[in-house]
């Protein structure tokens, strides 16, 4: 089965940063900044466990009053069945 996630990616900053989405079989990087980018990564999945994984070089988003790491966020996320 094939399935698409889509979503708009942010990051805290003007500058532009790479967003790399991962699967099993596959990758797509992004540029994406604060002004917002949308991202359509098709993947396929296979019997079992299924895993897409994200890696960026932005920088660290300032807030000084959350304890997580934050570095970019996902705005609308969602998959879809395409075939």
């Amino acid at each position: 089965m094939t399935v698409q996630f889509s979503a708009t990616a942010y990051t805290g900053y003007e500058e532009i940063s790479s967003l790399t989405i991962m699967s099993e079989d596959d990758e797509s990087e992004y540029r994406i900044s604060s002004a917002g980018t949308a991202v359509e990564y098709t993947f396929t999945v296979h019997p079992g466990e299924n895993q897409i994984s994200f890696s960026t070089d932005a920088q660290r988003v300032d807030a000084p009053t959350d304890p997580r790491s934050m570095y970019f966020r996902l705005e609308n996320a969602t998959i879809e069945v395409v075939s």
